[in-house]
């Protein structure tokens, strides 16, 4: 106990420090002060009032006896003037009456405490969210001088397992402005990646909190793989969902219990859901690590780091649906590409090998200089190219190379890495092409061959991955996928302190490569109209 209560002492003055140093930073004292002002004049009027009631309930019901006892006297002096009633009958009815009135004084004060205990009875019951009533007087054990045993966590179950969520004509409207959503349906399908947009104030928040059961709806229906959420607040959580809220909440305790929140760490994987939250870097540079305290709301932490420490929360139990309000509001671009690039980056498998090459020869076949400089009759540029990828994909890149998407039935962006000369899988890639793909190319054999010769001279002669292919599907450029993806990698290289290289075409192109760090080391003209780019990137360090 005195252990526990030492932390305790130690974790609230640490808390009351870090709340006076965030007010020093913000140079808000006068402001700070004129808030305490305020409210103590409240509290100050309230207990006033509060007094006042209980003071003038005592004095009335504490008054009865000494009224009684002079209203007797009054009706009795006759009677004992004339003896009967005598002294001993008046110091009796006296005395039974001072026990009668108890119950008027114990009345009087009972009174106050039942104003008081509604007050705090609805305070506590705008925290239920609409549960039951009884639930704030339901049994619990109080574990007052023993430890609390570990609470339990949620296990998945087989019926869990998302297939299909669905909301249905969703309505939720504040009472207070009459603004909210009306009729909003939506579906989610296991691997889709659903984005709500809206003006400011347009009811994002709303519909996001109204779904997960953290406001009341007053129209719709939720169902989870068919079947209808009666209580959504109590099924919208962990396994099944996890929510990081616009405003992230930390508690007043140490970074890892707030990552866990009562989950066993052996039963998780705790680093992995913080470097899928790009939170490694700040752990380590914090000064406990994750036993730092993070004070009173995580003020101990930037804007970033508390999204990331509430995203890294909501990672480890490894929901099913993850739901973020505006996660990347407090990121800088760099950052939040990395992000979003862990979240949603998955290595290429045998089963995407088709749809991968579609997609590469619906992206190059008609918005890519190459595909047209390739085949030039477009009758089957994107069918010829297709296949050609398709099989490079299975026999190379697949078994030998490293590769990377976006997207789970459909596939939204890919990269193909070639890996370093010095490994033993690159015999593989000793050629781009294989005497056979040349031969494909028809009469471009020549110009394919010199441009295929340009880019290996201008390649780095130290040990190199090169990226060989990066493609969105068209209907989804400009919305970030393939800069995402490629941050992804390239934080892979980095980590591996590897060099990185690569071949481009277009101006455009070149930029959009120079904003992820990598340099031009070679240009040319091999093929006449046909301009090529070679360019580097040294791996970053910290």
């Amino acid at each position: 106990p005195k252990a526990r209560s030492r932390r305790a002492s130690t974790s609230s003055t640490s808390s009351v420090g870090s709340a006076i140093q965030a007010v020093k930073v913000a140079t808000a004292e006068g402001p700070v002060t004129a808030r305490f002002d305020q409210l103590n004049e409240q509290r100050r009027q309230a207990a006033l009032k509060d007094t006042l009631l209980t003071s003038m309930l005592g004095t009335l019901f504490g008054s009865t006896v000494n009224l009684g006892t002079g209203v007797i006297l009054l009706m009795t002096a006759g009677a004992i003037q004339r003896g009967s009633f005598s002294v001993g009958d008046f110091a009796m009815f006296v005395m039974y009456l001072g026990r009668v009135t108890d119950v008027m004084f114990a009345f009087g004060h009972m009174l106050a405490w039942h104003k008081q205990a509604g007050i705090s009875r609805d305070r506590l019951s705008a925290l239920m969210q609409g549960a039951p009533a009884l639930q704030l007087v339901a049994h619990r054990e109080v574990w007052m001088h023993a430890p609390a045993p570990e609470p339990t966590p949620a296990r998945p179950t087989p019926g869990d397992r998302l297939r299909r969520f669905e909301a249905r004509g969703i309505t939720c409207i504040h009472p207070e402005s009459g603004r909210g959503v009306r009729d909003v349906s939506l579906r989610l399908d296991p691997g889709s990646f659903v984005v709500i947009t809206g003006r400011i104030g347009a009811g994002k928040t709303t519909l996001l909190r109204a779904i997960l059961g953290l406001l009341p709806l007053d129209a719709g229906e939720i169902l989870w793989n068919g079947r209808r959420v009666e209580d959504p607040a109590g099924f919208m959580v962990p396994p099944r969902c996890a929510y990081t809220g616009q405003v992230p909440r930390l508690f007043s305790a140490d970074l890892r219990d707030n990552l866990l929140m009562g989950l066993p760490e052996s039963e998780v994987d705790l680093s992995a859901a913080i470097r899928q939250a790009v939170l490694e870097r700040d752990v380590a540079a914090l000064d406990a690590g994750l036993d730092t305290l993070v004070g009173p709301r995580g003020v101990k932490l930037s804007g970033g780091q508390l999204q990331r420490a509430s995203a890294a929360r909501m990672f480890v139990r490894s929901p099913e649906i993850l739901v973020f309000d505006d996660l990347s509001s407090a990121l800088d671009v760099e950052t939040e590409a990395r992000l979003w690039g862990r979240i949603f980056a998955r290595p290429l498998t045998e089963a995407d090998a088709a749809a991968a090459a579609a997609l590469t020869a619906r992206a190059f076949a008609w918005h890519e200089p190459w595909g047209e400089f390739t085949f030039p009759d477009p009758s089957d540029r994107e069918e010829r190219m297709r296949e050609l990828i398709e099989a490079d994909i299975r026999e190379r890149f697949l078994p030998y190379g490293e590769n990377w998407t976006v997207g789970q039935e459909k596939l939204m962006t890919l990269t193909l890495w070639i890996p370093p000369s010095d490994t033993p899988d690159a015999k593989v890639f000793a050629r781009r092409r294989s005497e056979e793909d040349y031969a494909t190319y028809g009469e471009r054999e020549p110009v394919i061959r010199a441009v295929d010769d340009f880019i290996r001279s201008g390649r780095p002669s130290e040990p190199h991955w090169f990226l060989d292919t990066i493609a969105t599907e068209p209907e989804l450029f400009g919305r970030g996928l393939a800069g995402s993806l490629l941050a992804h990698d390239l934080e892979l290289r980095d980590e591996a302190g590897e060099l990185c290289a690569l071949d481009t075409h277009t101006p455009r192109q070149v930029a959009f490569y120079e904003r992820h760090g990598f340099e031009v080391v070679a240009r040319g003209e091999p093929a006449p109209g046909f301009p090529i780019v070679v360019m580097a990137r040294e791996p970053r360090s910290g």
